[in-house]
């Protein structure tokens, strides 16, 4: 790019446009903000690589495409298999978590959770002692300024197998909700050592408030009103309740 001071000025605006509005999964942003700290050619690539597969990404979330190859078929995989029609919406439990970084080696620093218990929203979060064979050079100083948390402050915090076991025996047969659950699903594993399906927001709240397929007027968007308000506070437990409180919206009469 000819003036890529001028130009990386309108994209990181328009980042933060995104950030207040809410629509965007933070991950997603900071995985931008990533590319953008390594000049025009990386965030050339990139987009230049959102071809008919991007088209399909982005159906799943807007900058999936962004994601490096082996995880973008994952995701389209994942896509094509995850049937949301088998969630029981009586017993779901949305997800967030903060990590370390974006990287595949990045781990998970804070799980949150909440659902509804009636129109209350329960919520419960707690930051993760990282295990010893998780690489510390997977720290990133990027995505600590996005959710804040000092490195040093893990070392008084739970440790990972009494996260895990918590989180399990909390949880229990609930389906997970995730506005980014490829992320945050690589990120829960690590912590659980197994796999838990997780499933997009979107698809589950179409599949909730929607008719057919087709989107139920007023319900859906008393839900993404709810979320735009809500400005992502980057911590597990309070981005967790905040898809809770979205749903709760769209269920109001």
């Amino acid at each position: 790019m000819r003036d890529w001071p001028s130009a990386s000025k309108v994209i990181a605006r328009n980042l933060d446009r995104l950030e207040r509005e809410g629509c965007v999964a933070p991950a997603y942003l900071a995985r931008f903000r990533e590319l953008m700290s390594h000049g025009p050619e990386e965030v050339r690539e990139t987009v230049l690589a959102l071809t008919e597969e991007g088209q399909v990404l982005r159906s799943v979330h807007p900058l999936a495409g962004l994601l490096p190859p082996d995880e973008r078929a994952e995701v389209l995989e994942r896509t094509r298999r995850k049937a949301v029609t088998t969630v029981n919406l009586d017993r779901i439990a949305f997800l967030d978590l903060e990590a370390s970084g974006l990287g595949p080696d990045s781990w998970p620093i804070e799980v949150g959770v909440a659902w509804l218990d009636g129109r209350r929203v329960i919520r419960h979060s707690s930051l993760i002692r990282p295990r010893a064979e998780w690489p510390e050079d997977a720290w990133s100083q990027v995505s600590a300024q996005v959710h804040g948390i000092p490195r040093s402050v893990l070392n008084d915090a739970p440790d990972a197998d009494e996260v895990a076991e918590w989180f399990l025996d909390l949880v229990g047969d609930r389906a997970l909700v995730s506005d980014a659950p490829d992320h945050d699903g690589m990120w829960l594993q690590r912590l659980l050592r197994e796999r838990r399906d997780i499933f997009l927001l979107h698809d589950v709240l179409l599949r909730a408030f929607g008719e057919e397929g087709e989107v139920a007027p007023g319900r859906l968007h008393r839900a993404y009103k709810n979320r735009r308000s809500s400005k992502p506070s980057h911590r597990a437990g309070d981005d967790a309740a905040a898809h809770a409180h979205a749903w709760r919206a769209a269920l109001r009469p």
